[in-house]
Parts: structure tokens; C-alpha cells; sequence
């Protein structure tokens, strides 16, 4: 089951990644079906060409996220708040949640945007099986929020990404 904070760490570390560039950070937080959109409120901004979006699947939102983040300002900060859940069956949790876009010019904080984001936090478990005799197995992984591996074959290893 997912809980709230789950859909907060992952909107937290999405955002701080983004912010700071950290491209490599990137792929493991979406899914390989993912869906990005991303519009205006009223679609008349001077502009609108550079926040409109609808990409399907992980290397496409990868691509538009990649090319909007390098012709954006630096340093650039978005505050996720208010997130949490608005539905939620076992593996998968749809959220919504507030963002505050600001940039720093002149070391002081000048407002961008503010926004409103819908998503979605899976969980896909993955069995480990091992041949026949071979006795005592470890899977082992480092600590991360984000990939949780288990000692004994009858837990299952869960990765948490963004995905629609």
C-alpha cells in the first residue's frame, strides 16, 4: 500500500533533481509508460510554446523534461506542498499537490509560477527465484527510500516510480 509520504518523497526528490540538473537521477522516477502533460491554466502566456507538453513514454518525457530544464533559469526552485492522495488501489496511488516556481535573481527570490500537479506512485514487485539446492540466497542493496530488497525470497523487492 502506498502512503502519503510516499507520494511526497517522490514529489520532493523529482523536484530537487530537476531543480539542480541531476539527469541521471531522472530515469529511475518514471516509468517506461509514463504520460506527461503540462499546459497553462488559460493557454494565452506569452508562453505557452515552453510549458506545453504531452509526451508518451519514459524517453520522450525524458527528452521534453531535458529540453525545458536546460532553457531554464538557474537557480530554479520548485516547493511541492500540500500533497496527498486521492485514490489508491493496492500498487498504485494517484496524488495531487501544489507547486511554487521561483528563481533567484539579484540573490533574492523572484516568483515564476504556481501550478497544480496530478500523479501517479506505483509499486511493482519483482520475484526472485533461485534453482533448485542451492540453499541460503541474499539479495542484497544499499539503503535508498526509493528501492527496498528484502533478506528472506518470500518478500518482494519494490521499486516506487512516477508512471500513468
Amino acid at each position: 500500500m502506498i502512503e502519503p509520504a510516499d507520494a511526497q518523497q517522490l514529489i520532493s526528490k523529482w523536484w530537487f533533481a530537476y531543480d539542480n540538473a541531476l539527469f541521471d537521477e531522472w530515469p529511475a522516477m518514471w516509468t517506461s509508460d509514463a504520460h506527461f502533460s503540462c499546459r497553462s491554466d488559460t493557454g494565452q502566456t506569452a508562453f505557452e510554446e515552453f510549458v506545453t507538453a504531452d509526451a508518451q513514454g519514459r524517453e520522450a518525457v525524458l527528452a521534453w523534461q531535458t529540453d525545458h530544464r536546460l532553457h531554464s533559469p538557474h537557480p530554479l526552485r520548485h516547493g511541492g506542498e500540500n500533497v496527498h492522495i486521492v485514490d489508491a488501489t493496492g500498487s498504485r496511488a494517484g496524488f495531487r499537490s501544489y507547486i511554487r516556481v521561483s528563481q533567484i535573481v539579484d540573490g533574492a527570490v523572484s516568483h515564476l509560477s504556481t501550478g497544480i500537479v496530478h500523479g501517479v506512485r506505483s509499486v511493482h514487485h519483482i520475484m526472485v527465484e533461485t534453482w533448485p539446492g542451492c540453499g541460503y540466497f541474499a539479495l542484497v542493496a544499499g539503503a535508498s527510500r526509493m528501492t527496498l530488497a528484502t533478506l528472506f525470497l518470500s518478500w518482494p523487492v519494490t521499486m516506487r516510480r512516477i508512471g500513468g
